[in-house]
């Protein structure tokens, strides 16, 4: 057996119960990418760290060896932030729980995405000031898509998909949403909700061509 440790920050994504104490989860760092790891133990202490690290939006250190196949084992971790302040407001936690069911989604397992990966954690980090907490959501589907080469930017892109058609001032704003690196100025915008709801269909058209 491969005892070596790996050690990396990562964000946890996603996490359920296996057998009785144990629990499957998937993290998200810049060097792994999303990779899975069980979690012995974690529901059999509740406020330990393992069971912290164990549950979706927290940021920590994961030490960790191989495992069977892709899973591997969690040794130790430290935990560095919990989004604490994310979880006061219903809408604000959806939010940012949508973010993460959409990194998982999105990414291949065990592909290196330091940039995304910075982008989450900087979404997650300023969530908690951004109302409506719903313009940042739509704002990182936009970033996602173009990181992944999704989503072209520029005064010639088009964004049609299927029977939805984008106006000149909607793929303005589509520009604005994607490029913005403020979430101050993400916030500031005005986002009807049919726009939003385009926005919705262009990510799951989009990603599900691929």
């Amino acid at each position: 057996m491969n005892d070596k440790k790996h050690q990396i920050e990562g964000i946890t994504l996603h996490a359920f119960d296996f057998k009785e104490y144990d629990r499957i989860v998937t993290v998200f760092s810049e060097e792994m990418g999303v990779i899975s790891l069980i979690v012995k133990g974690a529901n059999r202490k509740k406020k330990g760290t393992a069971s912290a690290l164990a549950t979706p939006l927290s940021c920590g250190e994961f030490i960790f060896s191989a495992g069977k196949g892709d899973l591997f084992t969690y040794r130790d971790g430290t935990i560095y932030d919990q989004f604490l302040s994310l979880r006061h407001d219903f809408d604000t936690l959806d939010t940012a729980g949508s973010m993460l069911q959409i990194t998982k989604k999105t990414l291949l397992p065990n592909k290196p995405a330091p940039l995304l990966y910075r982008l989450l954690k900087t979404f997650l980090s300023g969530l908690s000031d951004c109302s409506p907490p719903e313009n940042a959501l739509i704002s990182f589907k936009l970033k996602m898509l173009h990181h992944e080469g999704l989503l072209p930017l520029g005064p010639d892109a088009v964004y049609d998909c299927g029977e939805v058609v984008f106006s000149d001032e909607e793929r303005q704003l589509i520009f604005c949403l994607a490029a913005s690196r403020s979430l101050k100025q993400i916030t500031s915008l005005y986002i009807p909700y049919e726009f939003s709801e385009k926005i919705s269909y262009l990510f799951e058209y989009t990603i599900a061509s691929q």
